[in-house]
């Protein structure tokens, strides 16, 4: 009979698993109908559905500052993901409803203790589809440059899927970075 392992051990061996897995989960969404893309769940702390009446508009912020809303008592600067991306702003999808999506990307917080000391900032996309997981060895480089859209300067690269769409894989230091001027 084996004796019961300790906590110490199913959490180490836990992590040296997950240390030698290639493949991470990733949140996917839809920034317009066709362009879907992926941002690394360990960066995401929360999807939002927020009434648009939350939603406190800032003068003078760029094309694709929204304005702010209350989240967990911080406030949440709010951008229009696909406009920052160089593509159709969310208001004006199809999808538009007196509702918005937003993924809340967090940077340096841990927010499984509620210390929100970090960077944070509200994604407004226009739909959230699953969490997909990601060999991380099948990711392509982002390409050189990508005339219609600024969006090749957020890439972290490219997923090909088996029926030809691209996907792509943002990277959220590079939005932040961006957006710090906010």
């Amino acid at each position: 009979m084996t004796e019961p392992r300790s906590t110490v051990d199913v959490l180490t061996s836990s992590l040296v698993l997950e240390s030698l897995n290639p493949e991470q989960q990733y949140l996917a969404f839809l920034l317009e109908s066709e362009t879907r893309a992926l941002l690394p769940m360990s960066q995401l702390a929360e999807v939002l559905k927020l009434p648009m009446s939350q939603i406190v508009p800032i003068p003078s912020l760029s094309t694709w500052g929204i304005g702010v809303c209350n989240w967990r008592g911080e406030i949440l600067w709010l951008i229009d993901l696909a406009c920052l991306l160089g593509l159709t702003p969310w208001y004006q999808h199809a999808s538009w409803t007196t509702a918005c999506t937003v993924l809340v990307l967090t940077m340096g917080s841990d927010i499984a203790s509620s210390n929100t000391d970090g960077r944070m900032l509200g994604l407004v996309v226009s739909q959230v589809d699953n969490i997909e997981r990601l060999n991380l060895d099948a990711v392509q480089p982002p390409p050189p440059t990508n005339t219609r859209t600024q969006l090749s300067s957020f890439l972290q690269g490219y997923q090909l899927r088996p029926d030809g769409e691209l996907v792509a894989i943002l990277d959220g230091e590079k939005l932040f970075d961006t957006v710090a001027d906010l």
